[in-house]
This record gives structure tokens, sequence and C-alpha cells, in this order.
């Protein structure tokens, strides 16, 4: 688990499942290049993020702001090594649906690779036979191997003949095998940052979905006079999006640039608020970005600007990938494994909480990240973890999906009222369900009237169910403190 000094714009909540090792701090050597980390990736990823690690610790905003790595590696803060040199992840996502990747894989670039063993000791998994190499199985439903010199990797789901077949695969690479949009895009990290996010959006939109959107308020108001099916044309036929982060001495710089198979010049004034939609029904809702001026440059959009952490978050949190176990101190004693594991383990399910507890709105947005977000807390490495603290993180997992399908139902029963409703109709409606019974008498119903009745029902729930997750982490955070004697 990654676990860096707070400030640190290393500390993503959904990221922190991706930084992590079984090593101790030795003397770095060169890092290889991030086309060579790209060259074991699975060719049916279409979400890939590189990042950096040395050039973000030895950053200008890291020596300002005393992100010392070393120090945080022994103190438990961190579980990426200082030696740690570029890190790969990728996915196979669902880019229409919501429902959850295919696989994840998370690749580490260090001196030296640390055992199965080891990695089976820290995990507490077991070892393996597959492919003709050692692996390590995981509670968590991972697999971690070490498919070259160097590198440590954890991939998930444990399916052992998909991860048979990748493992086989990484043994002997050659070129990327990946989709030419994200292979260009990783050859960009050097160039344009210490981090870039990149997916292949080639024939994932479908052009009635454009149109849905422009023949909305907000749509009709971005279109101008400009044909809406000419403009959703132009936007079906994105190739990709790449997000680059620089780290300076004022913050991190941001860069996204959309690619699309003809000018972008046809989407005119529509191109941002069209790309801000596509994010926000993902569940990434972008603040900064909106202070953001597009340029219209040959086939892409690009916007830039200052990207705060909550936004980095929130994108490298669509991939959030398996964890890899991090090195305990040695010599450590069962009593303090289980004291460092909680402390862990609670500052990792305090950041997922506190983001998620930001985008504590009604929206529609709302359903995709509560729902990762409850995914992220489920794979959570829960090894000496004290067992209040798992049942709380579970308690709040239940709760994010709950409030996500209530968000849900309401939003189908605004559907299918608006679509047979009529002035005249003379009876009341009536559901009982989670947020108890509401009646909506004789009215003409309106579709936006419709969809507010829904959304106060599913707010009445928001409300409940954050007020009991705060007040159990209050009380948690107290119980913890006194049986532990360390602050949490």
């Amino acid at each position: 688990m990654l676990r860096v000094p707070l400030g640190s714009p290393l500390v993503f909540s959904p990221l922190a499942l991706l930084l992590s090792a079984a090593l101790a701090p030795a003397d770095a050597v060169g890092a290889e290049p991030a086309s060579e980390l790209l060259a074991l990736v699975p060719p049916s990823a279409n979400v890939v993020l590189v990042a950096d690690v040395e050039a973000i610790r030895n950053s200008p905003a890291a020596q300002e702001r005393g992100w010392d790595g070393r120090r945080a590696f022994a103190s438990g803060q961190s579980g990426v090594p200082p030696t740690t040199q570029r890190l790969l992840a990728a996915a196979r996502a669902s880019l229409t649906t919501n429902r959850r990747p295919d696989w994840k894989l998370v690749l580490l670039d260090l001196p030296q690779a640390p055992a199965p063993a080891m990695l089976a000791r820290l995990s507490g998994g077991n070892v393996e036979q597959l492919a003709g190499a050692e692996v390590v199985t995981t509670p968590n439903g991972a697999l971690l191997a070490v498919p070259t010199d160097g590198r440590v990797a954890a991939y998930a789901p444990a399916d052992r003949q998909a991860a048979a077949r990748w493992l086989r695969a990484a043994k002997s690479p050659g070129a990327p095998t990946v989709s030419e949009y994200l292979a260009g895009a990783v050859g960009r990290l050097d160039q344009f940052g210490e981090l870039i996010f990149a997916v292949d959006l080639a024939d994932t939109v479908a052009p009635s979905r454009v149109r849905d959107y422009l023949e909305s308020e907000a749509g009709r108001a971005a279109l101008g006079s400009r044909s809406a099916g000419a403009v959703a044309q132009a936007a079906a036929d994105v190739r990709g999006a790449t997000l680059s982060a620089k780290f300076g001495t004022t913050g991190v710089q941001g860069t996204l640039s959309v690619q699309f198979g003809g000018p972008a010049s046809a989407l005119g004034p529509a191109a941002k608020p069209l790309i801000l939609a596509a994010l926000e029904s993902r569940g990434v809702v972008l603040d900064d970005m909106e202070a953001w001026e597009a340029d219209l440059v040959g086939d892409a959009v690009l916007m830039s600007g200052p990207l705060e952490e909550a936004t980095l978050r929130q994108i490298t949190g669509l991939i959030a990938p398996p964890p890899v176990p991090a090195s305990p101190p040695a010599e450590e004693s069962p009593e303090d494994a289980k004291s460092r594991a909680t402390q862990a383990y609670f500052a990792d399910l305090d950041g997922l909480i506190g983001d998620l507890r930001d985008h504590n709105s009604a929206r529609s947005d709302a359903i995709p990240r509560f729902t990762r977000g409850a995914e992220a807390i489920d794979e959570l490495p829960v090894l000496n973890v004290d067992e209040d603290l798992l049942a709380y993180s579970a308690a709040v997992s239940s709760s994010l999906r709950h409030q996500a399908d209530t968000r849900r139902m309401a939003n189908m029963r605004a559907g299918v009222r608006s679509r047979t409703a009529y002035d005249d109709y003379d009876s009341s409606y009536s559901f009982s369900d989670a947020y108890d019974r509401y009646r909506y008498p004789n009215q003409r119903k309106d579709s936006v009237g419709i969809r507010q009745q829904e959304a106060l029902g599913a707010n009445d729930v928001r409300l409940s169910e954050w007020r009991q997750i705060d007040d159990g982490l209050r009380d948690l955070r107290r119980t913890l403190t006194g049986r532990y004697g360390v602050e949490f």
C-alpha cells in the first residue's frame, strides 16, 4: 500500500492501491524506459497509468515540501521504497458500463525484487506454482509475481488461466502489444511530465448518446448554432484521452489531450462541455478543470491548468489496481505488527472516506464513484488488521453500495414516471423502500419536478448514511487510540 506524508501529491486514496513493495532501501540504478514496462502489459489493456516515481520524489514540489522518501519508508508512512524508479498500472476496463474491469495489473520497477516467499509472508498468501514460476495468491484475490528481474507485479483477479497466459508472455517480452494510442501516450512520459494517464476510447462512444446530451439544456447552450448531428458524429469518433501531470514548485500542472479521428474544430464550443460531461458520467467531477481553457488544435482538444490533488485522485482512482504488500520493520512482534497494520489500514480507509465525503452529493455521478469506493475498501489488505476496524470498513462499503443503489433506483423511478405521466392523471403514486414512503399528490408531472422529488428521497438516505459513517469513524478513532496507545 502507498503511504506517504500527508500533503504529498502522491497521496491518492484510490492510487494508494498502486505503489508498494517488499524491499529495503538499496542503491538506486538507472530506471528502465517506460516502454519496457509496457511490454509486460496484456494487449487487451485499454487504460494505462505510468509514473516516474524517482522524478516525482526529486521534483521541485517534493524538495520544497520535504517529501523524504527514505524517512517515509522507514517510518512506515510509505510502502514505496526510495529506490522505486517507475511504476505502471493497467487495466481492461469497461468504458461503457460501471462493472468491474476484466483484469488489473500493477508493475514496479526496482533495483531488486523480493522473493515470492517474502511476498507470501507479508500478504498472508500462499506460494504456488504457475506457468513454471512461483507466484503468490493473496487473501484479496490477487496474484503476486516477479515476471522479470527487478520487477514485482500484482495481477487481479487471480484467474489462474488468464494469469498464466500473461506470465508466460511476460517472461519473454518483446515490443509492446497494446494499442498504438496507449503506446504513444506512454512514450511521451519524459516529454510531458512525471505522470501519464491514458485511455483508449476508440469505438466506445455512440453518436446517439452524444445527441442525448446535446439535446439537454446544458448541451443546447454549448452547441450554439451548430448541428447536433454533425457534432455528435465528430465526438463519437474519439480515439483516446491522455492526462499528463508535471510536478513543479507551485504544485501540479495538468494537461488533458483528447484526440479525435477528424478535425477537432468540428466540435466547436461544445468541445469542453462534452469532455467534462463525459468525465462526470464516469463519476469524475473536475471542478478545477472548469477554469481550464480549451484549444482545438488539429485532431485534438487540449486543456491545461493547475491540477488539484483531489482531481488527480479521482482520475487515477479509475484504475485502482491490486495492492502489493509493503515491507514491515525488522524484528517486529505480533503486537507491533497488528498495531502497524491497523494504523496503515485506518489511514487508507480515512483517506478514501474523506475523498468520498467531499463528493457527498445526490448527483448521478455519485453512483460510479461510490461503487468504486466500495470496491477500493474491499481490496485493502486485511492481514493483522484490528477486527473492529474491519467490521467498520465492511459497514462503510455496504453503505456506499446502498447509497449508489438508492440513487440508481431513484433515477429509474423518475424515468418511468416521466414516460407514463400525463396532465389529467387522477391517482396518486407511492412507493416504499430504503428511504421510507413518499406519496405524490395529484399534480402535473413534468420531468424536472419528478426528478427533483425522487432525488429528495435519495438525498435523505445519503445524509442519514453519512451521519452514521462519520459518527462511527469518530468513535472508532477513540477506541483504537486507547487500545494501541498511538494516535489514529
